[in-house]
């Protein structure tokens, strides 16, 4: 999903940014000095005068010490009722955010929106708890903009719930549910949290994305998904290219389409140019905005916002309910990727590339939107045909 688009100012245009100028910095040595290991919502880097950005990819470094091991793991098939916030699983954290929403619902303090009248006279709904808790989750993206603008994020997902977030983080109970929560959550740094089969998963991604797919704003669903991190790896391929003429199109292709964190390590980028400076001396880099990671996400969020549209509403824990059941089902897990071939009805991957190339051209100017740029056609076709293959 495209959090920004910049030109020339030392980022990558779409997806994840990497800041220019960015001094890549060990973490033990951070550590030593007492400063903080900042995780931005994507690639991580450091900021610094002289050296090119290093995108060291998702999850990459840990936090600073802390008086407890907080779970990696999304959570158990049970809920876990107990208090001890810090000790607790994503989703079990989860759990208690709905519980405390819903007391603060029947106070009348969260959970409604007004509804202007044809003559004036408006009146208030009831939010689906779920769908409120969910905004929150993707507040990273929604209030902070990821790395990126929140007006994007609002246009392609939906605004940020703020007079809820404000009586959350007020409310003695809320505050401490969320600061054990931000872990997985914040703009400054999070950890991805570990389903069943080991993979992992970007909680506050997933959220903006499953947002994405229950509304239908003035950017179609799967540009807040699948399609806008492919949009995001075209534009990486191309400058890949422009900076290396020699280099192989298929190969790097390859390496920037469901490639993990070690995607510089990869065959089809072995002694290319990936970090270089542009006409006004900023340094931009080739990151990796189409990862494993976040296609987990968009296959994940497909489902994910499908049960949750198809669900009780007056259920509470609808969310956590629909996390728990999903992460911890390795039949479902095993089919995260195929979600989107099949959420486009393609069965294989010679139909996933015609269907997602179809896609891409029947919506070019959001297209474009995404990459603020052209991409040249082979470069599009080829981004195409790898993510299909990548998929099946």
């Amino acid at each position: 999903m495209k959090e920004e688009s910049v030109a020339k100012d030392g980022t990558n245009r779409g997806g994840r940014r990497v800041r220019a100028g960015a001094k890549p910095e060990p973490l033990r040595e951070k550590l030593a000095a007492g400063k903080p290991a900042t995780r931005l919502a994507g690639p991580e880097v450091f900021e610094g005068p002289d050296l090119p950005a290093t995108d060291i990819g998702e999850g990459a470094f840990q936090a600073p010490a802390v008086d407890h091991v907080a779970p990696s793991s999304a959570g158990g098939a049970a809920p876990d009722t107990s208090i001890d916030y810090n000790k607790l699983a994503p989703i079990d954290l989860i759990w208690h955010l709905e519980k405390r929403f819903e007391e603060l619902r029947a106070d009348s303090k969260v959970g409604e929106d007004y509804v202007a009248g044809s003559h004036g006279a408006g009146r208030r709904i009831a939010v689906p708890t779920w769908r409120c808790i969910l905004n929150y989750l993707a507040k990273a993206y929604l209030r902070d903009g990821g790395s990126g603008s929140a007006v994007n994020w609002s246009v392609s997902a939906e605004s940020f719930r703020s007079a809820d977030a404000s009586v959350l983080e007020k409310d003695a109970v809320g505050k401490k549910i969320i600061a054990a929560l931000n872990r997985y959550i914040d703009n400054t740094w999070r950890q991805s949290m570990t389903d069943k089969t080991g993979e992992s998963v970007d909680l506050a991604h997933l959220a903006a994305t499953t947002l994405g797919y229950i509304n239908w704003n003035v950017i179609p669903d799967a540009w807040t998904g699948w399609a806008g991190d492919l949009a995001t790896a075209m534009e990486n391929i191309q400058k890949t290219l422009e900076w290396n003429p020699g280099a192989n199109l298929d190969q790097v292709a390859t390496a920037l389409v469901g490639q993990g964190n070690d995607y510089r390590q990869h065959p089809g980028l072995k002694g290319l140019v990936l970090d270089k400076k542009n006409d006004d001396g900023k340094w931009e880099s080739v990151g990796n905005n189409c990862n494993r990671d976040d296609l987990c996400c968009d296959g994940d969020a497909i489902v994910i916002a499908n049960t949750l549209e198809n669900g009780n509403d007056s259920n509470a824990h609808l969310l956590s309910a629909t996390l728990r059941e999903y992460y911890n089902n390795s039949s479902k897990l095993a089919n995260r990727f195929k979600q989107i071939g099949w959420s486009l009805g393609a069965n294989n991957s010679t139909e996933a590339y015609q269907k997602i190339s179809e896609y891409a051209d029947l919506d070019s100017a959001v297209l474009e939107w995404f990459l603020a740029g052209y991409v040249k056609e082979e470069i599009s076709l080829t981004a195409c045909r790898k993510l299909a293959e990548f998929i099946y």
